[in-house]
């Protein structure tokens, strides 16, 4: 939380497939930033008074925020540190009905999040040295597969979408 009288921003809103959830990103100075998920109300209003869901993000903090196309999975990347000073971002999924964090992968670097159309995966941008990368997070068998390698370095990737079936993405070269 931040202190009274101190500008917090409220980033990336993203509203659930199913019109039901709005999450975003609360971030102030000095204070890592937070999950929150609001419930549309009895007026079809998102109100901080309706159910409010506060995801505990005690580390450094989260950039990137995704819903599931069921609406019932939130994913999103939290950035921790290791040793003290090696900060890296893992995929976490917060479960709706059961009201449960879970941490899907370990060291993976993760950026932009998009979850796969039928649901069985999960694609981001993953920060590699001197570069970024796309790839996929399969839930079945639990594991990363790199999709894009950029051939040049300092090359950065961003902005994951849809768009007639395919994935669409900002690649720029430095």
């Amino acid at each position: 939380s931040h202190r009274a009288g101190e500008p917090v921003e409220h980033l990336q809103p993203v509203i659930s497939p199913d019109g039901k959830y709005l999450a975003f990103i609360s971030s102030a100075h000095n204070v890592p930033s937070s999950v929150h998920i609001l419930k549309r109300d009895d007026k079809n209003e998102f109100t901080v008074e309706a159910a409010h869901i506060s995801l505990p993000t005690d580390t450094f903090g989260v950039e990137h925020i995704a819903w599931s196309t069921d609406s019932k999975t939130l994913a999103f990347n939290l950035i921790k540190f290791w040793r003290y000073f090696y900060q890296y971002s893992d995929l976490q999924f917060y479960d709706l009905e059961k009201q449960k964090i879970t941490q899907k992968t370990f060291g993976a670097r993760v950026g932009d999040i998009l979850f796969a159309q039928d649901d069985k995966g999960v694609y981001f941008v993953q920060n590699i040295p001197g570069s970024k990368q796309l790839a996929y997070f399969d839930l079945t068998a639990q594991k990363i597969r790199v999709l894009y390698t950029p051939q040049r370095l300092g090359t950065n990737m961003w902005s994951l979408a849809y768009r007639s079936g395919s994935i669409l993405f900002i690649e720029q070269n430095s």
